[in-house]
């Protein structure tokens, strides 16, 4: 867990290649001991480490791994969180429909979870989506949905990222 938690700390900071060494460290024990819940944060860490670094393809492999031991192990906020990375992926990839597909699957769950942070995201990267489709109206409307989210949740630097893919 200490290495993992190191992995994503170096991705914050921009140390990627210490973040990919860290992380690969992790997964190796995660697999190991057969943690399931370990190995999907890390392919999470992995996914964002990979986009960070524009190798997308190679972030897909890993938001589809966690994904699926998140699934394991039944746990839907992570679930929502994959999809959410895999609306954004597949968005940066150019194919909009199945990123408003992943969009929309985490909004259901971050709804029936009653994770409005989440719900705000996924809204956001609808909203970004639609934008990147031309559907302005429709973008407006997702965008302007998750900015009065995340000024009720008190989000100010989320709301701050929806205004700005507003404007």
């Amino acid at each position: 867990t200490a290495l993992s938690n190191e992995g994503f700390c170096h991705v914050q900071i921009t140390d990627y290649e210490l973040a990919l060494e860290k992380c690969y460290e992790a997964l190796k024990i995660f697999s190991e001991i057969k943690n399931k819940k370990g190995i999907a944060n890390v392919h999470y860490n992995l996914t964002i480490a990979y986009q960070r670094l524009g190798d997308y393809t190679t972030a897909l492999d890993h938001i589809v791994k966690a994904l699926e031991y998140n699934q394991k192990v039944n746990d839907r906020f992570e679930i929502a969180r994959c999809c959410l990375q895999l609306g954004f992926l597949y968005g940066w990839m150019s194919d909009n429909e199945t990123s408003l597909e992943m969009h929309e699957q985490g909004l259901k769950i971050n709804l029936e979870l009653n994770n409005k942070a989440g719900e705000a995201a996924c809204l956001m990267g609808l909203g970004q989506t639609y934008r990147q489709m031309k559907k302005y109206d429709k973008s407006g409307d997702e965008l302007f949905r998750s900015m009065r989210l995340r000024k009720e949740i008190g989000d100010m630097r989320g709301y701050a990222a929806s205004m700005a893919a507003y404007l």
